[in-house]
């Protein structure tokens, strides 16, 4: 048997050393992010801009993320009805009475 059969521990750490660069480029990639907030303004959006558009009021069933479905109604001059918070899996939207105006928390 020679000497040169196996690896050696520098040629082992160089290795894992390649292995661990390559995976930590492409974690970021991998990782799709939470789009659930953006689809929900989306619906609640247009919904209010109807409302004070036609002069009528507006009510629709939403998909809330981890709330639920939410029911959403504005009166005729677009403002909400009732205030909430709606939570997704890493942001909350607050929708305020006053206005209709939806903040993230």
């Amino acid at each position: 048997m020679s000497a040169k059969a196996g690896t050696t521990l520098t040629e082992m750490l160089l290795a894992l050393t390649i292995v661990a660069a390559c995976e930590l480029l492409t974690i970021p990639f991998v990782i799709q992010p939470d789009l659930s907030p953006g689809r929900f303004i989306a619906q609640v959006l247009p919904l209010q801009a109807r409302a004070m558009g036609e002069g009528r009021e507006q009510t629709a069933q939403i998909d809330g993320g981890q709330t639920g479905r939410v029911r959403i109604h504005y009166n005729r001059k677009g403002r909400i009805d009732q205030a909430r918070t709606v939570c997704f899996s890493r942001r909350c939207l607050v929708m305020e009475l006053a206005g209709g105006r939806i903040v993230e928390k």
